[in-house]
């Protein structure tokens, strides 16, 4: 349902551009807004949708493990520098090079919501080049596993609505 949400969102925010989300069985449910959740996870898209190569694919990765729910938004751009990734997620910073828009509220944004869940989110470079970047959301105790009945790779392309 989440991914469902973010596609809907990411039709409005994106170009043409592919993105591969794997499907795993057996992922936990977790207790978050759905809205808030999918409003960082299409930041996140439409971030590294700014910053990769035209027709560099865009990886949405989930694992779980005992405590906690973890998301990656895998980019293929330039990266981004030490001294910047240590500031990405503060009130009106921008990396250099910034491309036009925006104000530095996004990642602040992403932040503020994470951090309202009692999860994180950190940013990190690709070995070969591109960005990650990651949240995770806790697990509450006795949490059910859902059972996905589709195992293979879920794409879609997302195109820009003119």
């Amino acid at each position: 349902m989440l991914f469902s949400a973010l596609a809907s969102s990411l039709v409005l925010c994106t170009t043409l551009r592919t993105f591969h989300v794997p499907i795993k069985p057996g992922l936990p449910l977790i207790f978050a807004d759905r809205d808030r959740v999918a409003e960082v996870l299409a930041n996140l898209c439409d971030n590294a949708d700014k910053y990769s190569p035209p027709g560099a694919e865009i990886l949405i990765d989930v694992r779980a493990d005992q405590t906690t729910v973890t998301i990656a938004v895998c980019d293929m751009g330039r990266g981004i520098r030490d001294v910047d990734r240590k500031r990405i997620f503060d009130k009106f910073y921008r990396a250099k090079p910034a491309r036009e828009g925006g104000v530095g509220l996004g990642l602040t944004i992403c932040r503020g919501i994470i951090e309202a869940h009692e999860g994180r989110i950190w940013a990190e470079n690709r070995s070969g080049g591109g960005t990650i970047v990651r949240f995770s959301i806790p697990l509450p105790d006795q949490q059910p596993a859902v059972a996905m009945e589709q195992t293979e790779t879920q794409r879609w392309m997302v195109p820009l609505p003119f």
